[in-house]
């Protein structure tokens, strides 16, 4: 066979195998550079281990979900609310001046009554723990 076609034969598999890979890449929410490079580095190999890395969770925009907040259903962003308020109010009883006291002490303040507060709202140690870290966010942070 003429090198060149070798040549042309193995670029137009390197082009097919980055496409592919990209595609893959994308279906499973990772950017497409990383499935074009598996894709046109290793050929068909490449494309499986892009097939077989993680999937990102990415928001309806597009982007990364990793680090922000979970979409939640309106039952669960009710009771994440719900928390809220009665930390606060917790706070505002145990600790009036609050606001002036450390990250760690609040916490400290407010775990005390987690249990409490899991039997009136009726979750499950999980589902708790799950709500409350997003209620828990704002208050530790506040100034």
């Amino acid at each position: 066979m003429d090198p060149l076609t070798v040549l042309l034969i193995l670029l137009g598999s390197c082009v097919v195998c980055a496409v592919a890979g990209a595609s893959v890449a994308k279906e499973k929410g990772r950017e497409p550079l990383e499935g074009v490079i598996f894709g046109a580095l290793f050929g068909p190999i490449g494309i499986v281990v892009t097939a077989l890395l993680p999937t990102k969770q990415t928001t309806a925009t597009g982007q990364s979900n990793i680090g922000r907040d979970k979409v939640r259903s309106i039952d669960d962003r009710g009771q994440i609310a719900y928390l809220e308020n009665r930390y606060r109010d917790i706070l505002e009883e145990v600790a009036p001046d609050w606001r002036k006291t450390s990250y760690h002490r609040r916490k400290a303040i407010l775990r005390n009554y987690d249990k409490k507060l899991m039997k009136e709202i009726k979750l499950t140690p999980t589902q708790f723990d799950e709500l409350s870290v997003e209620a828990l966010r704002r208050i530790l942070n506040e100034h």
